[in-house]
């Protein structure tokens, strides 16, 4: 699988498991489709949640709603911006932890 598929996957894996989304398998998920307020059951709070994994996860930071906005416009958005922010080794443990 390249790089940037398993990072998406990751991705996927993380939000479904840090907010416990229910119904909807990993591969019904498209990576061009919005993570909060369409076909994910996801609100404001799921987002904090999703900030906060980021965090825990890549040591990066999400500093203004603006950019909270555009990182949570796609999965492919999202996995840009943590592969442009992030630290390889803490991509490469993350793809490996929910591989």
């Amino acid at each position: 699988m390249p790089p940037e598929a398993a990072l998406l996957r990751g991705l996927k894996k993380m939000v479904i498991r840090e907010c416990n989304v229910r119904d909807i398998t990993l591969e019904e998920i498209g990576d061009d489709e919005p993570i909060i307020g369409e076909r994910l059951p996801l609100d404001s709070l799921d987002a904090v949640e999703i900030v906060a994994a980021l965090e825990r996860y890549f040591g990066i930071r999400l500093e203004s709603a603006g950019a909270s906005r555009k990182v949570f416009r796609s999965f492919r958005t999202m996995a840009e911006f943590v592969s442009a922010n992030a630290n390889g080794e803490k991509i490469a443990i993350f793809v490996t932890r929910f591989h």
